[in-house]
């Protein structure tokens, strides 16, 4: 019990240490930590609605911070922002890239682990966006990987049609609209364009009201054609529906913008269909 009691002790002053380094820190320096993004994780969490992504942060061995490494969570509170010369500029999650220097301000408590995890109140993307821009087409991204081959990128459309094929057989609303990019669209019919997360999940979901909840689709790719971080995908895509105990098909020509995200996988960022016919089923 005495070994206990003085671990206890022990893991208390340690906790105070840190906490009063990190704050004495952000009061002398403005942030918690600065370094490079090695990696970048989207996806959400079922057990913590508000938690957006999360990404490790390394500040190298040059840095005199108490913390050279961290994983910072992203919630609805966290600010974001791309440094711009002298002016900072608001910025969305697709802007966050491997290899970017970042600066990053905690709020909240700290994990007393390694590396440390903390919420973030702010980030603010150092690396100027023209980097990107002036890459060569085939070279090295920002992602730390090499651009893709024909192949590879097949393959991943591929998975990602079997993931639409299976969301709207599931009549899962919220998963076709994540197929899609955060800032992605798709083109409707009478000249509609449905734009954003948010939109396309009720696009869909009234779609899916409307005609029987679910579908059952077959797609195959045509063509596909690689551009760096972008890939072209035209095919044909059929939907069989019921709707009042009445069998239909729709089969129409599509034309798909993919784009690759932080983490190496694709994700459409423009989905364009030309329906071709629509007739009931025996």
């Amino acid at each position: 019990m005495k070994g206990l009691k003085l671990t206890g002790v022990i893991v208390f002053a340690v906790l105070m240490v840190v906490n009063c380094s990190a704050q004495t820190d952000r009061r002398s320096s403005g942030y918690d930590i600065r370094g490079r993004v090695t990696s970048v994780n989207q996806e959400g969490s079922s057990q913590n609605p508000k938690l957006r992504a999360r990404l490790t942060v390394e500040a190298g061995r040059e840095t005199s911070k108490p913390h050279d490494r961290a994983v910072v969570f992203i919630t609805d509170g966290t600010r974001l922002y791309d440094q711009r010369e002298a002016r900072r500029e608001p910025a969305t999650l697709d802007a966050l890239r491997v290899g970017q220097q970042v600066v990053v301000r905690f709020t909240g408590e700290v994990l007393l682990s390694y590396p440390l995890q903390a919420a973030a109140g702010e980030i603010v993307i150092l690396t100027p966006p023209s980097q990107d821009r002036k890459r060569a087409p085939g070279a090295a991204n920002t992602q730390g990987a090499t651009n893709p081959d024909i192949a590879t990128v097949r393959r991943a459309v591929e998975e990602g049609n079997k993931r639409w094929i299976a969301a709207w057989a599931r009549g899962d609303a919220q998963s076709v609209a994540a197929t899609f990019t955060t800032d992605g669209s798709l083109l409707a019919q009478q000249g509609r364009v449905i734009k954003g997360r948010q939109q396309l999940l009720e696009y869909v979901r009234d779609w899916m009201r409307r005609f029987g909840g679910s579908a059952r689709l077959t797609v195959t790719t045509t063509d596909l054609w690689l551009d760096g971080e972008t890939t072209y995908e035209t095919g044909i895509a059929s939907y069989d529906y019921t709707v009042n105990s009445q069998r239909m098909r729709v089969d129409r020509r599509y034309f798909t913008i993919w784009r690759q995200q932080p983490d190496g996988s694709w994700k459409i960022f423009m989905d364009v269909g030309v329906p071709q016919n629509q007739v009931p089923q025996q």
